[in-house]
């Protein structure tokens, strides 16, 4: 049952514009939004499903035209298997839950390996919003650059352990064995700007759950030699792979020709 509202990106202006993309894939990108499950911003659906919403005369290449270009211009990730018939899963990527456990954070669709194991990581926003509600010093440590700083002297009305149920991790990748902090995240950004870093958190994550024995105290330390590792000519390498294995996987499920 659909309620409430849904925020859309602005950036999709920007591409309309531009001319990268038309009112067709908006209105595409747009009904995708509002059946989506407002809780988790995944969508269920095919070509057929949003064939049904378009236009008289829109043909179903059309409609696959139109989620083969949001997923060039990531705005969409699609997980369809090749041969699969009927509904498949759909991450909107930067989809805010605006009701629900989720609320205050952002789906990452391109660092999730699967939609059933979606990334949401915590917004800017909602971090500034807890300056405001808990303890001014530990939030502005951790919180992405810019924050907004308030009077420090300020203390916080009410039960404390009551108010910290209801702050959002500040964490910008949680896994089952490594978390990454957004103040963590802004310095390994302007260490190696080359770097995929929400992909190679989940390695290190896997790396981690799959070598037990050889994991280590300090995070912080571990994170930075396994970036360090990470040469600007290996990333663009595995870029280009994974673009070339991308549109391989859009062709072989028909929506790339």
């Amino acid at each position: 049952m659909s309620r409430g509202f849904v925020q859309i990106r602005r950036g999709l202006e920007q591409h309309l514009i531009a001319g990268s993309i038309g009112l067709f894939e908006v209105g595409a990108y747009l009904v995708m939004h509002l059946q989506a499950d407002f809780e988790t911003g995944i969508w269920t659906g095919s070509a057929p499903r949003l064939q049904a919403t378009a236009p008289r005369g829109a043909s179903l290449r059309d409609v696959q035209r139109a989620i083969e270009r949001l997923s060039q211009i990531k705005f969409v990730r699609a997980f369809h298997v090749q041969g699969q018939r009927g509904n498949y899963r759909v991450l909107i990527h930067k989809y805010e839950p605006q009701f629900g456990a989720l609320k205050g954070k952002r789906l990452n669709a391109f660092a999730s390996e699967s939609w059933r194991n979606p990334v949401y990581e915590v917004c800017a926003e909602a971090v500034t919003e807890t300056v405001a509600e808990g303890d001014a010093e530990t939030v502005a440590e951790d919180a992405p650059y810019p924050y907004k700083e308030t009077n420090q002297d300020s203390k916080p009305n009410g039960d404390l352990s009551a108010q910290a149920k209801h702050q959002p991790s500040l964490s910008i990748f949680s896994g089952v064995h490594l978390q990454v902090t957004p103040r963590q995240d802004v310095l390994l950004a302007s260490a190696f700007p080359w770097v995929d870093r929400q992909a190679e958190y989940a390695k290190a994550d896997s790396w981690l759950e799959a070598n037990p024995e050889r994991r280590p105290k300090k995070k912080s330390k571990f994170v930075h030699n396994w970036f360090s590792r990470i040469t600007p000519r290996e990333a663009k390498e595995v870029g280009s792979r994974a673009n070339a294995r991308t549109e391989k996987n859009l062709r072989s499920s028909g929506l790339l020709q």
